[in-house]
């Protein structure tokens, strides 16, 4: 009985591949102005669907997305901590979630949809420090007289939520979906890798919430009911 339950879901399901571009929005944490800002970057995702009703999907999936912006990072010099906000950062992120998705019938080749996910990011934050900021560095992680040196980085997970929209047109083999999606991660301060013990580096606190558009192709489902 199992095989064959997950054999029906398998066959109900329709796998989906797309990319798009998505730009981090301004805003603000508590009185302060967000510590972090990324430029349009590109977003490559995939998910699958599950039907659960004729009008109602399970979706999960993963995307991958990388921006160039900056961030807020701070160090001790002696008992005075400084402040750099202006040196080069690159984002790098990927995700996995999952969520309902509530499509409308309005016939036609058109299909509405509408969903929210929620999942987990896996995030990366990249720097180019100049040469005042020496004093970040770990001797022993890091290699000065070399070009290729990572510089000291942030890494951590974090809860992500999204809402979005979009609209199927027409029918497998050839269905496209465009959507636009709003996501929305805390990404806490932490300390920097590859940083000096003493140097007391952070990364501060920042909110990523990118606004998010996309073209995916649909596959065909290899079974179920008609979508």
């Amino acid at each position: 009985m199992i095989p064959l339950a997950l054999a029906g879901l398998a066959a109900a399901a329709e796998i989906s591949v797309g990319a798009g571009g998505q730009r981090d929005l301004t805003d603000r944490l508590g009185d302060e102005a967000d510590s972090a800002s990324f430029a349009v970057g590109p977003v490559v995702f995939g998910d699958v669907r599950l039907e659960m009703a004729p009008v109602v999907d399970l979706r999960s999936g993963l995307s991958l997305t990388t921006a160039a912006g900056q961030d807020r990072v701070t160090w001790l010099a002696g008992e005075t901590r400084l402040v750099s906000d202006e040196h080069y950062t690159r984002l790098t992120a990927g995700r996995l979630h999952v969520g309902p998705e509530l499509s409308v019938d309005v016939g036609g080749r058109l299909r509405p949809y509408f969903g929210s996910l929620l999942g987990l990011a896996w995030v990366q934050t990249w720097h180019s420090f100049d040469s005042r900021m020496l004093a970040l560095y770990d001797p022993e992680k890091n290699d000065l007289d070399s070009e290729g040196n990572i510089d000291p980085f942030a890494s951590q997970v974090a809860p992500v939520v999204e809402v979005l929209a979009g609209v199927g047109i027409g029918e497998p083999p050839l269905a496209i979906r465009v959507e636009v999606g709003y996501s929305v991660s805390f990404l806490r301060e932490v300390e920097l890798r590859k940083s000096a013990s003493d140097a007391g580096s952070l990364r501060t606190a920042y909110v990523f919430n990118p606004l998010r558009i996309g073209i995916s192709i649909s596959l065909p489902p290899t079974g179920g009911a008609d979508r």
